[in-house]
């Protein structure tokens, strides 16, 4: 069954996305993935934390995207990426990427799980033109993953 990952990066400061050392990383990561698994990344910034980058990409199954994990490859750009930034979560939705629009500017992003209030989330008004829900594909966490942060399109 194809899965949407959602995974959240922390930069660590000072660094930013588009610094010298960190954007040319994003860019080989993306290609790797891409040409690995088939599907596009794209990379969202958390507006109220600019350092909370998003990334969400797709994958035929859940195993597929563990052999990515576990890949030279991979394993290499996790080793560059260390000094830049942390892997702070990682979600597998069971949600099929191909259903996300393309070329979508804004993404509303939002964690419902049981022990949150799911009242106290803010609205992308008029600027998001998708959203998607899912739950977690392994079936390790309860709710549905939809935290409540505007983000918007990073340029990668």
């Amino acid at each position: 069954m194809p899965v949407t990952e959602f995974a959240t990066l922390e930069l660590i400061a000072p660094f930013k996305v588009h610094h010298s050392d960190v954007l040319p990383i994003f860019r080989t990561l993306s290609k790797r993935q891409a040409a690995w698994s088939g599907y596009p990344l794209y990379f969202y910034q958390n507006t109220a934390k600019p350092s909370e980058i998003y990334l969400i990409s797709g994958w035929k199954d859940v195993p597929a995207h563990y052999e990515w994990i576990a890949s030279q490859g991979n394993q290499e750009l996790l080793t560059m990426f260390k000094p830049y930034l942390d892997v702070k979560d990682l979600v597998h939705l069971d949600l099929d990427f191909r259903e996300i629009k393309k070329g979508v500017g804004y993404l509303e992003v939002e964690v419902t799980r049981e022990e949150a209030n799911a009242d106290e989330g803010e609205s992308c008004g008029p600027d998001m033109v998708w959203n998607g829900s899912g739950k977690d594909a392994e079936g390790k966490r309860d709710g549905i993953w939809l935290e409540s942060a505007r983000t918007r399109r990073a340029q990668i």
